[in-house]
């Protein structure tokens, strides 16, 4: 493995990808921390090649269920090499927060090229496993939610599992990634929970007691949230981890539960529900696409009629009646669709899906389906 090494680069070449840590708290805090006193330990990205970024990416999407390609980075090359961030997340958006607010100290000097640098530690060649494993021990100084950390553990052990067909196992990945095989085997119990019982869990339970309750899950036990009231909670104070613990085991003895062989139905189960919701993605996107072309054939109908003096006229042979009725139900639920358009329009996501769409402000489309409106209403009652 290369030596790391001290370096500048441009804030804009760091590409950012899924880290242990999801939630950034006090970033502007820490910008104001950095703005008097300095960075004092500086974030550390590993340099790749294009086939090295391309095969660390497969484990990413994998992992995380995204579809990132080394070709959407492209903007983000610097001396023909991609610098991916291993740690420092939070330290980055401190950073680009100062720059965005033009408060720059003097270590976040201007480029060359004009954008500012910062100071990091550059390491080269590492395997995917060796970034996982610098993500994993980076965070001593601030540890991440330890949910955000055995989800973040399981999923690419998964990733992994799955790329060596089937011949991972805990103890090897957890040699790899600096943990010992029973966190990663917990990290796995607790990931395959249900949604709803791991947002309970994250909010007022220990881990351990969450890894409890992933082994009775898996086991088949149904009453989970009995099993919660039992481990405490709200009014009731929480068990200790290892009473718990005994109760659980107490449970699953007749069971006899062996969990090497449990590890094959998890990844089955997380792999079932993937693929439901692609599958489920792809049917609501076909019906979309079936619906919308039916409507706009419906409107290049009418429009032709219209064209051919066959609509709309006194004498003419087809009532309007019933396209007024129809484009009043589609105004009905387009003014229902903007006004949650309207809920999110503050958002970065939805701010940038409408500068790609060249979507004029929502207020303003909003006046217009209204105004349309009108004229129908005043049209039906002329007709009537």
């Amino acid at each position: 493995m290369e030596p790391e090494k001290r370096l500048k680069l441009p804030i804009s070449k760091i590409i950012t990808l899924p880290q242990p840590r999801t939630v950034f708290i006090g970033v502007e805090e820490l910008a104001i921390e950095i703005e008097k006193s300095g960075l004092i330990n500086i974030p550390m990205v590993v340099r790749l090649t294009h086939n090295e970024f391309a095969n660390h990416l497969k484990i990413v999407n994998v992992a995380h269920h995204r579809r990132f390609k080394a070709e959407n980075f492209r903007k983000q090359i610097f001396g023909r090499h991609y610098h991916l961030l291993i740690c420092g997340e939070r330290r980055l958006h401190a950073c680009n927060l100062l720059v965005a607010q033009k408060r720059r100290p003097q270590y976040l000097q201007e480029h060359f090229d004009g954008s500012p640098s910062l100071l990091v530690l550059m390491r080269e060649h590492l395997k995917t496993t060796e970034i996982i494993e610098a993500q994993l021990s980076e965070n001593r100084y601030s540890q991440p939610d330890v949910y955000d950390e055995a989800s973040f553990i399981a999923r690419n052990y998964r990733a992994m599992h799955l790329g060596e067909d089937g011949d991972l196992t805990f103890k090897k990945f957890g040699s790899l990634v600096g943990k010992n095989s029973g966190i990663v085997s917990r990290a796995i119990l607790i990931e395959a929970l249900p949604q709803k019982f791991k947002n309970i869990l994250r909010q007022s339970y220990p881990i351990g007691i969450a890894h409890q309750i992933g082994r009775l899950y898996h086991a088949g036990e149904s009453d989970l949230m009995g099993w919660l009231v039992k481990a405490g909670g709200i009014d009731v104070a929480i068990k200790p981890v290892a009473e718990f613990e005994k109760m659980v085991s107490e449970f699953m003895k007749p069971l006899k539960i062996k969990p090497e062989l449990d590890l094959k139905l998890i990844f089955e189960e997380i792999q079932d529900i993937t693929t439901r919701k692609a599958s489920y993605r792809q049917r609501v996107g076909a019906q979309y696409s079936l619906a919308l072309n039916q409507a706009i054939g419906y409107f290049r109908r009418l429009n032709s009629l219209f064209d051919k003096k066959l609509l709309g006229f006194e004498d003419s042979p087809f009532s309007l009646q019933g396209p007024l009725l129809n484009t009043q139900k589609i105004i009905e639920e387009i003014l229902k669709w903007v006004q949650h358009l309207l809920k999110v329009e503050k958002t970065t996501h939805f701010k940038k899906l409408a500068q790609q769409a060249g979507l004029r402000p929502l207020r303003d489309i909003e006046k217009d389906i209204k105004y349309f409106e009108s004229l129908i209403q005043r049209q039906k009652k002329t007709r009537s």
